[in-house]
């Protein structure tokens, strides 16, 4: 009976893992529903059952694919925060180190300056948007090499300038941007590298 749940004999952990990377792959291209998805993602983090895990995923038809050379991504696999809101009025704002992003993130510069610093940051599984007016402000955003960035903008005597690739990963999570620059400039790059010393 155990061969029938589990044929392959993996273990739990290494079962629970495949699951919940099937899980975000279908909900990053749409499969599901924010909450079914949370719904199943919970089962899937509490349950011990092999069955389960089959049971949450068996109607799900994209399966991840395995790659050697994958970027590691902190993935929020908790709670998420469905909003969250960045002013920045004749100041600063500036997030980063380790941080758990919320589902929808709205940026508002007036004459200040706001630096989102995604690289460390554990991300929702799926999409994140960051929805941003900037009135004579900048808008500085750092995003993990390895993730999907889709950016969509309005610069009015202002500029959006994107340094980032258009290349797809599936089933890793995706940074939408998208709003309206005037007078001000939104820049989308990726960390700095560490430069190496000559000799080492």
């Amino acid at each position: 009976m155990t061969d029938m749940i589990n044929p392959d004999n993996k273990p739990i952990k290494q079962q629970r893992e495949e699951a919940i990377k099937k899980l975000e792959l279908n909900f990053a291209h749409g499969n599901l529903e924010v909450e079914e998805f949370e719904t199943r993602l919970d089962l899937a983090i509490n349950t011990s059952l092999p069955q389960d895990l089959t049971r949450i995923t068996s109607d799900l038809s994209l399966i991840p694919a395995v790659s050697e050379d994958s970027t590691d991504i902190n993935i929020n696999r908790g709670k998420i925060r469905s909003e969250e809101l960045f002013v920045g009025i004749l100041s600063g704002v500036d997030r980063k180190g380790i941080w758990k992003p919320a589902r929808k993130n709205k940026v508002f510069a007036l004459m200040g300056g706001i630096d989102l610093d995604f690289s460390k940051a554990v991300l929702p599984p799926g999409v994140t948007d960051v929805d941003f007016l900037c009135l004579m402000g900048g808008l500085d955003i750092i995003v993990p090499e390895g993730i999907n960035v889709e950016v969509k903008g309005s610069p009015i005597m202002g500029g959006i300038d994107k340094k980032v690739s258009d290349e797809h990963y599936p089933g890793r999570p995706t940074l939408r941007i998208q709003g309206l620059a005037v007078m001000g400039g939104v820049d989308i790059k990726y960390p700095k590298r560490k430069k190496r010393r000559w000799g080492k």
